[in-house]
């Protein structure tokens, strides 16, 4: 439980420091996409939301808890693969943008 609570306020710390630093786009390279900042700010809150749940469940027991860790492989597959699906859709071109000849 020690380790899920110091994992989890790493997290959470990391989450508030990367909102502040993009917030406004302030502190990171300007060239960053609102989607890539949202995307950015999902993959850092999803580790401490997990281990917040696994200290709920270690209470079950603690073989539970270490084992819903490993939760976090498919929802990061999942994640990713929405990222790369919302980036081939902002990089196709648009029809109405295409100039005729």
């Amino acid at each position: 439980m020690l380790y899920a609570m110091d994992q989890a306020a790493a997290g959470i710390f990391l989450t508030i420091t990367w909102w502040y630093a993009s917030r406004n786009n302030n502190m990171i390279d300007k060239n960053m996409t609102k989607t890539e900042i949202r995307f950015t700010t999902l993959r850092n809150i999803i580790v401490p939301i997990f281990f917040i749940i696994s200290i709920g469940l270690s209470f079950i027991g603690p073989n539970v808890a270490s084992l819903s860790w490993y939760g976090l492989i498919p929802i990061f597959i999942i994640v990713l693969r929405l990222e790369q699906r919302r980036g081939k859709q902002q990089t196709k071109p648009n029809n109405a943008t295409k100039s005729k000849k």
